[in-house]
């Protein structure tokens, strides 16, 4: 996908990776067999891989040169943060709600961040077309 977001710009692959992983936090909450667990953790995987994949170069888009340690710390921090953070949350809501609201929740989330992006994130990748100024 990294090809694509180089041709195409970064924010039809945004919107593709949180649309997937939307889908599969769906099949998430509605999983029933090993094999739907399995199917909706790769599309997770997938729809996760790309959108963290893009960070760095869309980083590189919006920030100097001077920036862009800051704010691939920024993000770093955030994304190890989560990591630790994350399953303290699952663990209350599973104990409050159920192990599924886990999911639920997640859809949630993903959910206003895809409308997020949707209508708050313009593209980063200016392409000049030929014949333009």
């Amino acid at each position: 996908m990294v090809p694509m977001a180089i041709k195409y710009g970064r924010r039809p692959v945004y919107i593709a990776s949180t649309t997937l992983q939307l889908a599969a936090g769906i099949w998430s909450a509605c999983t029933q067999t090993a094999g739907d667990l399995i199917g909706s953790n790769v599309l997770n995987g997938i729809g996760g891989a790309i959108s963290e994949s893009i960070v760095q170069m869309t980083i590189a888009d919006l920030f100097f040169v001077h920036q862009r340690a800051r704010m691939n710390a920024a993000y770093l921090f955030m994304e190890y943060a989560g990591s630790f953070l994350a399953p303290v949350a699952a663990g209350y809501v599973a104990d409050a709600q159920g192990w599924r609201w886990i999911w639920w929740w997640t859809i949630i989330f993903l959910a206003v961040a895809l409308v997020l992006v949707v209508f708050g994130y313009e593209e980063s990748k200016y392409i000049l077309r030929s014949g333009s100024v």
